[in-house]
């Protein structure tokens, strides 16, 4: 077994706080190159749908991206629930903590 683990009662190993730190770092920049993707297949959408056709085609050009039909409509709902969760926390801070 690795010097960075450790074996439990169960056999199992136990990840280092390095190894976490390094797994935690991966999947960060995972899930960050997946949200660009999505963001771009979005904004890419948005400005089809506007009729911005030399925009759409020169941001198509530069992210190498190709349409989705996933990505319809998306710019406009994360939008929509960014405002339905903005209500939410202004609602909760100005009840206040609940003990």
């Amino acid at each position: 077994m690795d010097d960075n683990t450790n074996s439990t009662p169960t056999g199992r190993a136990h990840l280092s706080n390095k190894q976490r730190e390094q797994l935690y770092a991966d999947l960060v920049q995972i899930e960050l190159s997946s949200q660009k993707n999505f963001r771009h297949q979005a904004i890419l959408e948005y400005l089809k749908t506007m009729g911005f056709t030399k925009s759409f085609e020169a941001l198509k050009e530069e992210t190498h991206i190709e349409e989705d039909a996933k990505a319809d409509g998306l710019l406009e709902k994360k939008w929509t629930s960014v405002i339905r969760l903005q209500k939410k926390v202004l609602a909760v801070e100005l009840v206040g903590p609940q003990n």
